[in-house]
């Protein structure tokens, strides 16, 4: 019979014995999970109640019987903390909550690169669970409950946890759920010393509105694209009064920042800014953040009031073209994101030209096509939408309602930031709360009708900001914040990066992915393309992570060996053994 290896880095996780076996918990309201966990036989027996008191966590529960031993692992369908599971290369069945210890287990000739990773990794930037990386290890996707049998192959999953929605509300009475559910949260994950990721956008700054004298933190890059987004900074901070920590990055070392990076996740970065966070924390000492990522896809992406007109609009804007044709001069700018936008309005939401897939995660399906198939693209993009739909309740009833709403459920729930920036923070020793990754945030957003739930539309006056809820509640608790002024993007330059900066020779020091044909490299290697960062990404993490043979641990991570038979066990040094 196979035995069990527990890889937790999560600093916070939390062991507990209980009736039926020992149990071990990660996330936020940990008190209340334990009380429900204290006399439970099993997750599934428990698995409907959990819901209740998991706003963001795993569990995972180890029980011997006379016959052996189980193991379950549940992840809360809003959990931004990931769990991957394999048999590794000595037989040991492994749990792990970070992909490089993951990956660690496995011989270098078993870390293979699927197809379908591949595809995910250009059209979205991270795979769909199951998928990962590597075909030999497996991610727990969220809401879903893992158990193991004892034998080396008995692995199954269940989807138990979906999110429901709370009885309908207009937005106003919206606005006031959300302000209770933040309040609670950050009172439940963050103290007095927490501090804040602070950029001076909307996000941030309404979460520090909850944080009297609490510390923040911003990270500031030495590139002069970054120069516009200071005057929102220094405002906002003005405005609460708070001085943040300034961590600075050279834009000179960001090749050396992004090395270190990847190594430390063990993934290729989803976002360039996962870069600086990571110099962030490597930078501070031990501690805790709070982090606003998830507020647009919870309450408005980008891209909706073009979208929103389009829809009103309606098939009258096919009479834009003759028109516009008929002009002296290029088509404005404005007229060309009309018809677009009408036309991805037009197609089904789970495919992958449609106004959904766009909202998502602004895939470029004809250049991964280019570089893979179209079957291999249609079928990635219908699985990720899937993985969402399944996950959560859809009530639109209109075109626009179904499509926006796709789009902004299947980016919550199939969006893996946060869980890249978990697994830097246990790398670092440092914590994160995400109040807008939690059960309580997403369920105050799906309240509200769809039409009405990310762009307000047309009341007595035309409004069609985006995430209007939250600046609606920052408007009400700090009036004299500009919330419909634009700030930065908060992105990198990686075009110039690439061109004429520090990325300028990333593809002389790891080569191109070999998957590439010769079109394929002129378009996205010997010139910025629209899949240049997820090559390079790729190629960085090929070399130093999946292909590096003395692959290591990451620091501090608590290595728990469970034999699972009656026998007693026996102590490993180094390991701490059940």
């Amino acid at each position: 019979m196979a035995h069990l290896r527990l890889l937790l880095a999560d600093p916070e996780a939390r062991r507990f014995e209980g009736a039926e076996g020992t149990w071990f918990v990660s996330g936020l309201r940990t008190e209340a999970i334990r009380r429900l966990l204290a006399d439970a036989e099993s997750l599934r027996a428990v698995a409907d109640d959990l819901a209740a008191v998991t706003d963001d966590a795993v569990v995972i529960h180890v029980s011997r019987t006379a016959n052996g031993g189980t193991v379950e692992a549940y992840r809360s369908v809003t959990s931004s903390r990931p769990l991957y599971y394999l048999t590794g290369s000595d037989g040991l069945v492994v749990i792990a909550d970070h992909f490089r210890n993951a990956l660690a287990q496995l011989d270098v000739s078993e870390r293979r690169t699927s197809r379908e990773a591949i595809a995910d990794h250009l059209l979205f930037r991270s795979p769909v669970a199951p998928t990962t990386y590597v075909e030999s290890v497996r991610q727990l996707g969220r809401g879903e409950l893992l158990s193991w049998n004892g034998n080396s192959d008995g692995w199954s999953r269940d989807l138990v946890d979906r999110l429901a929605v709370e009885a309908e509300c207009r937005p106003e009475t919206a606005r006031d759920r959300v302000d209770d559910a933040l309040s609670a949260v950050l009172d439940d994950g963050a103290s007095a010393t927490t501090a804040t990721m602070f950029s001076g956008g909307v996000d941030s700054t309404l979460l520090h509105t909850y944080r009297d004298d609490a510390p923040a933190m911003h990270v500031a890059v030495e590139s002069p694209e970054f120069e516009r987004e200071t005057g929102a900074l220094d405002e906002a901070a003005s405005l609460l009064d708070v001085e943040p920590d300034e961590v600075t990055v050279a834009e000179t070392a960001f090749l050396e920042h992004l090395e270190r990076t990847v190594d430390a996740l063990g993934l290729p970065p989803r976002y360039n800014q996962t870069v600086f966070t990571d110099a962030a924390f490597r930078s501070l000492d031990a501690g805790r953040f709070v982090n606003g990522h998830g507020a647009d896809a919870l309450f408005g992406l980008q891209g909706l009031k073009a979208a929103r007109i389009a829809d009103w609009l309606g098939p009258s804007i096919s009479m834009l073209g003759p028109l516009v044709d008929s002009l002296p001069g290029r088509e404005p700018d404005s007229v060309r994101a009309l018809r677009e936008r009408r036309a991805q309005l037009q197609v089904p939401a789970s495919t992958p030209h449609s106004l959904a897939q766009d909202l998502a995660s602004d895939i470029h399906p004809d250049a991964v096509g280019d570089i893979l198939d179209d079957r291999t693209v249609s079928e990635r993009v219908a699985r990720r939408s899937e993985y969402g739909h399944r996950r959560a309740e859809l009530t639109a009833d209109t075109t626009f309602g179904r499509q926006v709403e796709s789009g902004h459920l299947v980016d919550f729930l199939a969006d893996d930031g946060v869980g890249q920036w978990r697994q830097l923070g246990y790398a670092r020793d440092q914590r994160l709360v995400a109040p807008f990754r939690t059960r309580r945030l997403a369920r105050c957003a799906l309240s509200v009708p769809p039409e009405r739930r990310y762009v307000r539309g047309f009341d007595d006056v035309p409004d069609l900001r985006p995430k209007y809820l939250l600046k609606s509640l920052l408007s009400s608790r700090l009036p004299a914040y500009p919330v419909d002024s634009r700030k930065g993007a908060g992105s990198l330059p990686i075009r110039r990066y690439v061109e004429s900066g520090p990325l300028a020779t990333v593809f002389e020091e790891y080569p191109p992915p070999s998957f590439l044909h010769r079109v394929a490299r002129s378009r996205h290697v010997d010139s910025y393309g629209p899949l240049t960062w997820a090559l390079l990404t790729f190629a960085v993490w090929r070399d130093r992570v999946r292909d590096e043979p003395d692959l290591g641990h990451v620091l501090g991570t608590e290595n728990y060996f469970v034999r699972l038979p009656r026998d007693p066990p026996t102590p490993v040094p180094g390991r701490r053994t059940l």
